[in-house]
């Protein structure tokens, strides 16, 4: 099992958690370590399923599982595989493809402002991982790929987006894309609950 070196400091990205029984996966910046227990404890209980005894081990097994390790140590010395969540890269031309409706309409973008706070939600977010693979092989493809859609256009967050692992976009060019695009293809993996996605979905953004 895999521990917080440093309990007190908050992993990247913040605490994660994943309800195998439902599914439901927690995860935020603004949580703490007991906020999250606190959080996992009331959604258990309210949908009827058994609090683990340890529960606070196995958030934080979770958590240093999805962050590939970063800042943990495996305690008892028996677990040798940190599972890291990634996207191929032909998974991602794909999907970054898949927006060719908004290229095709004359590639219109959201405000700056709207791309920065979509940014801001996709940077901490578990599902911004890297793409499997050569990187040096794939950094000139992909910065001609985003360049070709967006130009010089930059988020305040547009050195940390990678690939998103929910629907295979690059988020480096998918925070630029206005909704009534995205709303038309549907994302390979559900959508977290935190998704800006969601909730702009929801105010009929």
């Amino acid at each position: 099992m895999f521990k917080r070196v440093n309990e007190n400091d908050t992993p990247p990205g913040g605490w994660r958690y994943k309800v195998n029984e439902t599914g439901r996966e927690f995860s935020g910046v603004n949580y703490s370590k007991v906020g999250m227990v606190n959080m996992v404890s009331d959604y258990l209980r309210a949908n009827g399923l058994q609090v683990p005894v340890n529960l606070p081990d196995l958030i934080e097994d979770y958590t240093c599982r999805a962050i590939a390790g970063d800042g943990c140590e495996d305690v008892d010395g028996k677990d040798t595989l940190i599972s890291r969540l990634q996207v191929t890269w032909q998974a991602l031309k794909a999907g970054t493809e898949t927006i060719g409706s908004w290229f095709l309409a004359g590639l219109p973008k959201v405000t700056q402002e709207l791309a920065d706070s979509r940014s801001e939600v996709c940077t901490s977010c578990v599902y911004n991982v890297d793409t499997s693979g050569c990187k040096p092989c794939q950094s000139d493809a992909l910065h001609k790929l985003v360049g070709k859609l967006i130009g010089s256009s930059r988020s305040s967050k547009h050195e940390t987006l990678r690939a998103c692992d929910r629907c295979g976009c690059s988020l480096a060019v998918k925070v630029w894309v206005p909704m009534e695009h995205i709303s038309r293809v549907e994302p390979i993996n559900p959508l977290p609950d935190w998704c800006w996605i969601n909730k702009e979905k929801n105010d009929g953004k």
